[in-house]
């Protein structure tokens, strides 16, 4: 199965649903916005969760980003998702929460597509 752009971007929206729900944004002087000038927020347990959806949020043109880069941000949020299924105690093989179901199948996107593997530079 040969990478897709537009399965790739789709498959960006649930991770970045959860990540955005999961930040506490109450203490934050930026409402998310990252400012790498402010220490506060380069050392703030959201910096890379911000930082990820600031650059592919559902406001960004992501169909202008090259493929290599969507696929490593969808392997980012399987990483992202895998450590916060663990976190609840959840197992991706056997469970079948949308959390779950979701790393299945970006998983099964991932490796099926994986002998097409789009050039890194």
């Amino acid at each position: 199965m040969p990478w897709d752009k537009k399965q790739t971007i789709e498959m960006l929206s649930y991770p970045r649903d959860r990540m955005r729900d999961g930040r506490e944004l109450d203490q934050c002087s930026h409402t998310g916005f990252p400012d790498r000038a402010d220490p506060h927020c380069r050392e703030c347990r959201y910096a890379a969760d911000c930082d990820w959806l600031y650059s592919y949020d559902e406001f960004v043109d992501l169909n202008a980003k090259p493929l290599e880069e969507l696929v490593a941000a969808l392997e980012f949020t399987t990483g992202y998702l895998e450590a916060e299924m663990d976190r609840i105690g959840h197992d991706p093989a056997s469970c079948r929460c949308e959390g779950c179901t979701w790393l299945q199948d970006a998983r099964r996107y991932l490796t099926g597509a994986g002998a097409s593997m789009p050039s890194r530079r």
